[in-house]
């Protein structure tokens, strides 16, 4: 049997300048598939057993040989490695001194380090402006002259407590940026108080505050004491907090530069209007019911923009006996959800003269504890108001208030009418669109450029094509126009070349889930 065995002889050339080799010697047994012997199970003879086990020794002393030379290869191998990393870092030390950036000027350093440091991760493994301050004395006092640069970090205000090395590069960062402003939002809750403790001591340089705790304790106040607040623009807060405890009138006498406040208060937890410098306000969102947020609007002559979402009264509050009127003069942009199909009531206690945009939305499937309003409320208001409107947009609009819609509105150049069930969007709508005047001009929203349109409905989608090109052979066509057909009777609205029709009749349209 040992006769079938191969003596084989082979070499390695392990170095290349001494000619030093490897030898392999070993007898080399066929392969399986054609070794008959094997296959045909006969028993090597005690000779040959032998010679089997000698030619196993042999092989076993050459891999140990083969091991050893491997071993003193990849020891050689990890340091050279090492000694490559090694002169890598002193190349890139040796071209620090030629490098092209020593040579630029400070001013254009300075664009640089400022374009670098253009988001500050304080929870990243290096911070921007620290590291080019390490670099040399040079670059430490560029961006010494660059406080703006230090004020563009990144809090993880969400978490319950930021790291310690966190809070020093964040008062790290403070310190350099030498009393600037920085954007970044401070967030008071009882459970990030470390990170609040280190900002408390820069508040002069505050943009955006949110006191995110209504548990009914006076905890801001206590921390904050009476340091300035120069510099804030933004307050938001639950109206409570923003109430509790603010004795010494914190923001109504150290906010100067006050601009845009939100009130959350979706609980009516408090009737109460905090002490703020209502009359230089220009951006006011509220949070809560109708007869709070008119109010408050009532305080702000000057306000510019409202976001209100009016929530519905609980059963038991009994609602004011009156209500003032506010008269809301430099009001360009209104934005006002309801969550009651009466909700609308509130636009009888307000004017704008300015309005320039308007967008009411109604809640769906909410269910109103009042009984049923008699509408009208939108157009009443607009028409009190005489304002001239640019874009009007209706969400889900109960019936009651869909007769602005027919409103011949100069000027207006954007609509957006979302229907609901109790009124949906029918052939008629789209025929009041596209109908002309003895003058073929459009009697309907002459202006209007872009209309979006989607609800419940049951209208033909040769309709919607009549009224696009009516509007376009009086020269007023719609040069935006999206179709929201999910609601509809698809059945009714007619085949998918018709949608293609659509499409083709406008610059930029949208027919679909819009």
């Amino acid at each position: 049997m040992i006769e079938g065995f191969a003596r084989v002889s082979e070499s390695v050339e392990i170095c290349s300048h001494c000619s030093h080799e490897f030898l392999i010697q070993v007898d080399l047994p066929p392969t399986p598939h054609v070794d008959l012997q094997l296959r045909a199970g006969l028993i090597p003879s005690a000779t040959e057993t032998r010679s089997i086990d000698a030619s196993i020794q042999e092989a076993e002393e050459c891999l140990a040989e083969a091991k050893e030379e491997l071993d003193y290869l990849w020891d050689a191998m990890d340091a050279l490695r090492y000694k490559a990393s090694a002169l890598e870092e002193v190349i890139a030390r040796q071209r620090a001194y030629v490098a092209p950036i020593r040579r630029l000027p400070n001013e254009i350093l300075s664009e640089i380090f400022s374009m670098a440091c253009t988001q500050i991760d304080l929870s990243a493994r290096h911070c921007v402006p620290v590291r080019i301050s390490q670099v040399c004395k040079s670059w430490q006092d560029i961006m010494d002259t660059l406080p703006s640069a230090w004020t563009r970090f990144h809090l993880r205000t969400w978490q319950s407590c930021s790291s310690v090395r966190e809070r020093r590069l964040l008062d790290l960062c403070l310190r350099k940026s030498k009393g600037r402003p920085f954007a970044q939002e401070v967030v008071f809750r009882f459970w990030n108080l470390r990170c609040f403790n280190v900002l408390k001591h820069y508040s002069d340089q505050w943009t955006s505050l949110d006191i995110d705790d209504c548990d009914g304790d006076d905890e801001f106040y206590e921390q904050f004491g009476d340091r300035p607040l120069s510099n804030l623009r933004k307050l938001e807060g639950w109206s409570a907090a923003l109430v509790l405890g603010d004795t010494h009138r914190v923001f109504e006498r150290r906010t100067p530069a006050l601009r845009t406040v939100k009130l959350k208060d979706s609980h009516n937890i408090t009737d109460e209007i905090p002490h703020l410098p209502w009359t230089q306000l220009t951006e006011i969102d509220i949070h809560g019911r109708s007869d709070y947020a008119i109010d408050v609007l009532s305080r702000c002559p000057n306000v510019a923009s409202i976001v209100l979402h009016i929530t519905a009264p609980h059963a038991e509050e009994q609602p004011r006996a009156e209500l003032q009127h506010a008269t809301l003069r430099e009001l360009r942009t209104a934005s006002i959800t309801f969550d009651c199909l009466d909700g609308a009531k509130m636009l009888d206690h307000l004017t704008a003269p300015a309005l320039d945009s308007l967008a009411l939305a109604w809640a769906v499937n909410r269910e109103t504890a009042t009984p049923p309003d008699s509408g009208g409320r939108v157009p009443r208001f607009l028409g009190r108001s005489s304002c001239r409107l640019r874009e009007l947009s209706l969400r889900q609009v109960p019936a009651s208030e869909r007769s602005c819609v027919t409103t011949t509105f100069r000027g207006l150049r954007s609509l957006t009418l979302y229907a609901r069930d109790d009124m949906p969007l029918t052939d008629v709508d789209f025929h009041a669109f596209g109908t002309q005047l003895n003058d073929g001009t459009p009697s309907l929203l002459t202006d209007m450029e872009k209309l979006h349109i989607g609800g419940p409905g049951r209208f033909q989608g040769e309709t919607v094509v009549g009224m696009l090109e009516a509007r376009r052979a009086a020269g007023r066509p719609i040069l935006e126009f999206s179709l929201n057909i999910t609601q509809i009777d698809l059945d009714y609205f007619g085949e998918e070349g018709v949608v293609k029709r659509i499409k083709g009749l406008a610059p930029k349209v949208t027919v679909g889930d819009t």
